[in-house]
């Protein structure tokens, strides 16, 4: 039978990696649009209400993407945490 070994620095390195990369995300696509911003202003009719209703989905699918992300941080740092607590409990036990 393998044990069970938990590394909680890692762990918690791994939740801040994730939020990390999340904020890229974030950053690189405010980036794009920005980029895309001149040549967007340029559109007029059909042309501009099709990118503003493909951007206004697009926009949600990054914000749901990133909630997800910041969930499994908190799920991820919560559940180190709380294995922390039990490992330090389960040593208190010991003395």
């Amino acid at each position: 039978m393998s044990a069970i070994k938990y590394q909680f620095g890692e762990i918690e390195a791994s939740s801040g990696d994730i939020r990390s990369t999340s904020a890229r995300i974030g950053s690189e696509l405010d980036d794009l649009k920005r980029q895309l911003q001149p040549m967007v202003e340029s559109w007029e009719g059909d042309a501009s209400t099709a990118y503003q209703a493909a951007q206004a989905q697009w926009d949600q699918a990054a914000l749901e993407l990133n909630t997800i992300l910041s969930t499994i941080a908190d799920t991820l740092s919560e559940g180190n945490s709380n294995m922390s607590d039990i490992n330090r409990r389960a040593a208190a036990s010991w003395q």
